[in-house]
């Protein structure tokens, strides 16, 4: 029976706290894997804080930051779907560019196709080449996953053109991303040496990165991927010392 007052307190304490939260900030817990996300969002519905679509996109970024790519995938098209979000140029680009990114590992390769080009289509409706760049990118995975490794390269490699035009905090953020997914398909193709060259390019951007990202958050999340994929990738050179270098 003691049970009961405690979640009734944890809801509304949720609540009270969620609320005074900005979307921004409530955004950058969701993305964080901060495990308390959901439920705030959820107090967030029930005060009515925010439309519906901004709570289905707060949602997806949360599951996605949790590895819940279907749940994310869920969310992610329920806020799509929503009239209200046409009018908002902002969410309505990020949920985009979150679906392109969750459209490569939780949809089958017709849907993914699919949103791609709706992503693409909006993208040049609201000319945003930052939008662009991202859905290049996912473009690039998915002719991947088919077999078509020029094709895949010249969608990669348009994207990265795109970012390294960019000297903002997002730019620096996906020119990070795209060297990763450059690094994955090299080391799909056993091309050890041009993948490293792509983390010694990653690892430049990475520094940027640092310094541009006060928070640290997206430096975390970057720097995480990259000593990972560097770590596999001198396991596969047969470089068992860089590669524990790099796990630790």
């Amino acid at each position: 029976m003691k049970l009961l007052p405690t979640v009734v307190f944890l809801f509304f304490f949720s609540l009270v706290s969620a609320s005074s939260i900005s979307f921004s900030s409530m955004k950058e817990q969701a993305l964080n894997a901060d495990s308390s996300a959901i439920l705030r969002i959820d107090s967030l519905e029930y005060e009515g804080t925010y439309p519906l679509y901004k709570l289905d996109y707060l949602r997806a970024c949360a599951y996605l930051s949790q590895s819940m790519f279907t749940k994310s995938l869920e969310h992610i098209k329920l806020a799509l779907g929503s009239d209200e979000i046409s009018s908002d140029t902002v969410v309505h680009k990020q949920a985009y560019m979150l679906l392109s990114e969750l459209a490569v590992f939780s949809c089958s390769l017709l849907d993914a196709s699919r949103f791609i080009v709706d992503g693409k289509r909006y993208a040049e409706d609201i000319n945003d080449r930052l939008l662009e760049a991202s859905i290049l990118l996912s473009e690039g995975v998915i002719y991947r996953r088919i077999g078509f490794l020029n094709k895949a390269h010249n969608s990669l490699f348009g994207g990265i053109r795109i970012l390294e035009k960019g000297d903002d905090l997002n730019s620096i953020y996906y020119l990070s991303h795209a060297y990763g997914l450059l690094m994955i398909s090299y080391m799909h193709e056993s091309d050890f040496k041009a993948a490293w060259h792509v983390g010694h390019k990653r690892k430049l951007v990475l520094d940027l990165l640092k310094d541009k990202d006060k928070r640290g958050y997206l430096y975390d999340n970057q720097a995480g991927y990259y000593y990972s994929k560097m770590a596999y990738l001198h396991y596969l050179m047969g470089d068992k010392d860089k590669a524990r270098e790099c796990c630790d």
